[in-house]
This record gives C-alpha cells, sequence and structure tokens, in this order.
C-alpha cells in the first residue's frame, strides 16, 4: 500500500500559522485506510503486506519567516544565510512534531492492525517513510538528512510502475537550473522565492497579527494566484480587507518591484516578468473588487506563459507540487480533487477514484490488492 501527500507546509510560525490543523486528521485517515485495505475482495481479511508513506514535496516551509526580513536570504551562499536556515528548519521541525512524531514512529515500529477480524492481537504493518525534495524546503536533504535516521530523503520515488515526485521543476516560476545546483556561490532566486521572501513576507509583517491565518492561505497559493487571493479576501465581508491592509498591499508590491530590479529573479521569459507581475499584482487592491468574481482575476496575455501548466505522463506519474491553491498537478487527471484511492489493476497500473474533499491539501493514496507483482522491482529514491 503507497500513500502519498504533498504540501504540509510546516512553517516556524513566524509570519503565519506553522501547522494546518486539519493535518492532524491524515494520519487518523491514513490508519483508517490501512485497516480498510486489509479486506480483500472476496471479504476475508488479512493485514497489507507493507505501507510506503511518501511526502512529495514541501513537506515544510522555509520561505515565508520573519527570519529572512534581515539582510540574509535563502538564495545567498553565506554563512550567515545557512545558519537562518538551520534556525527556521529547527523551529518547523519542532511546532510541526504532533504531526511529524506519528509517522517517525510508524517508520521504527510499523503501523499496528488487528491481526484477524474483529481480534485483539494487533501486528505492526512494516512502514517506510520517504520525504522528497519540493520548492519550499529544497534544502531538506542537506539540513534533515541526518536527523531521522529512519526516514529516507530524495527527489523521486519509483516502484517500478507508480513513479512520484514533487514536480516543481515543470513550474516556470519556481524552477532554476542554479537552485538545485552548487551551494558555493550566491544564486538568483526564482521567482516563486522572490515574491515570496521579499513581497509576502514584508505584507505578512506588516498585517500582523491579524493577518496571521490570511497568510497561510496566501502562501499556499501559486505566485499566479496571488491577486485572486487578495482579491477574494478584499470582498469578504468576514475578512473586509482595511485601507491599512490595502496600503501595506501596495508598499509591499512597491518595494519587492524595486529589490527585484537589483536582485533580479531566475525566469524563462521574454518579456520584464517582474514588472508585468506588480502592475497585476497591484491591480487587485486599486479596482473594486465588486467588478471581478472572488476566484480571482485573468492574468494579461504575457503572464499567460508563467501558469503552470498540467504535466503530461503516464498512469503512474503524480507529481505534489500545487496547481494552483490547494490543486495537486498530477498526470492522473484528478482535476480539483485533492484526495483519492488507487487500486493497482492486473498489470500493475493504479486506477483512481476521488473519495474526499479540500479539507487536506493534494494527499494521494493507492492501494495495492493481493496477487498483483511488481514488474520494476523494490523502490527507488533517486537523491541526484
Amino acid at each position: 500500500m503507497i500513500v502519498v501527500t504533498s504540501n504540509w507546509a510546516i512553517g516556524d510560525g513566524t509570519l503565519a500559522p506553522a501547522v494546518e490543523p486539519s493535518l492532524g486528521g491524515l494520519v487518523a485517515a491514513v490508519h483508517r485506510a490501512v485497516l480498510r485495505a486489509g479486506v480483500r475482495a472476496d471479504g476475508s481479511y488479512r493485514p497489507v503486506d507493507r505501507l510506503d508513506v511518501v511526502l512529495a514535496g514541501d513537506t515544510f516551509d522555509w520561505l515565508l519567516s520573519a527570519e529572512w526580513l534581515a539582510n540574509h536570504k535563502p538564495w545567498h551562499a553565506s554563512a550567515a544565510a545557512r545558519e537562518t536556515l538551520v534556525r527556521i528548519a529547527g523551529s518547523s521541525t519542532r511546532l510541526g512534531w504532533p504531526v511529524l512524531r506519528s509517522l517517525i514512529h510508524w517508520a521504527r515500529h510499523g503501523v499496528n492492525v488487528p491481526a484477524t477480524r474483529g481480534g485483539s492481537w494487533c501486528v505492526a504493518v512494516p512502514t517506510r517513510v520517504t520525504i522528497l525534495v519540493g520548492d519550499r524546503d529544497r534544502e531538506v536533504e542537506r539540513v534533515c538528512g541526518n536527523r531521522w535516521h529512519s526516514v529516507s530523503i530524495g527527489r523521486c520515488w519509483d516502484d517500478g510502475r507508480v513513479s512520484i515526485r514533487h514536480g516543481h521543476e515543470a513550474d516556470p516560476v519556481c524552477s532554476s537550473c542554479a537552485a538545485d545546483g552548487s551551494h558555493q556561490l550566491d544564486r538568483p532566486p526564482t521567482l516563486a522565492e522572490s515574491v515570496t521572501v521579499e513581497l509576502l513576507a514584508r505584507f505578512a509583517a506588516a498585517i500582523a497579527p491579524e493577518g496571521r491565518s490570511f497568510m497561510r492561505r496566501l502562501a499556499a497559493a501559486g505566485v499566479m494566484e496571488v491577486p485572486g487571493v487578495i482579491r477574494a479576501w478584499r470582498a469578504s465581508s468576514a475578512a473586509a480587507m482595511s485601507q491599512r491592509a490595502s496600503d501595506a498591499w501596495r508598499r509591499s508590491v512597491d518595494a519587492w518591484w524595486r529589490t527585484a530590479q537589483r536582485c533580479v529573479p531566475a525566469v524563462e521569459a521574454e518579456f520584464d516578468a517582474v514588472g508585468a507581475l506588480a502592475g497585476w499584482f497591484r491591480a487587485a487592491v486599486e479596482e473594486d473588487a465588486t467588478t471581478c468574481p472572488p476566484a480571482g482575476l485573468i492574468p494579461p496575455a504575457g503572464l499567460i506563459r508563467l501558469v503552470c501548466r498540467r504535466a503530461r505522463g503516464s498512469a503512474g506519474a503524480v507529481f505534489g507540487h500545487l496547481q494552483g491553491a490547494g490543486v495537486p498537478m498530477s498526470a492522473v487527471g484528478l482535476g480539483r480533487a485533492v484526495r483519492a484511492v488507487g487500486c493497482r489493476n492486473p498489470q500493475g497500473w493504479p486506477t483512481w477514484d476521488v473519495v474526499a474533499g479540500a479539507a487536506v491539501a493534494a494527499a494521494v493514496v493507492t492501494v495495492q490488492p493481493s496477487g498483483v507483482t511488481m514488474a520494476g522491482g523494490d523502490r527507488v529514491v533517486d537523491a541526484a
């Protein structure tokens, strides 16, 4: 049995709540899924042979932090920047421990399930936990690689049929060859890093503490969804954007534009992407919010090229990267669904069905019935 979940975005709590409250329910839901998987097609009960839990990227959010409001940035190679990252990572793992400890316990001791239907004697299902690198926790291999010896950390999970990765390299605002390269020299930020660190963090500090919950929602959205989320918040009667917040947003956008002229983000575009985005971001508070549906604004023609396209691939390819706010970018055609269960067919390929709503961000659960053998061997975690 394979459980795939992504985009937990556990932060350091300085600018937004560190943990999404619904994550606590996800651990219980996985345990229930393991119990249900023990019920076979003929009605008999037999515990699953093993469980693989794959956190498909962005388990942590090490970008939205007040620590980066100083001169040190995550794309710097200085010792001070590395120390800042370690502090942020330490805070996020400590605050996220109530959720993470269940997975660590499973990796060390297995998941306890009844040995027989209705029986009181339990057996431990061997469990392996894998954390994949995302765009918000690019350094998770280096920072956490020696912290949890029972957990594997890499960039791709593959068992011969199902291939799982975060997939941010397919997003124009997150991809950068320099971002995954040498740690010896400073590099330009990706567009997503620049927006999060230089714009959203600045805005979060300006509207604190009232806007903390909203900032988690805003940071979870992709760069191209930011104006729509701002517009929706402004149009909401329950959380109407005050004049102070509107002014803070304008000042933050202007400050980001000036900073991005000096430290130009790495983005493959034949036009001034920063200038175009800055104008689009300002429009979120300049126009009357009632003239546009709260779902968001249509990006200008040139910015359409920065919209993340759904990846194409085989039925066994799964990507954890968000395509918009809370939408998994997946080749299996999940649409706006964020949780699904898939059973492998006799050839070993998964087929998928939607089973839940949007309470938990981007989760995919696959179940392997008895009698199916994997042609490609066991599993591979590729750290290259």
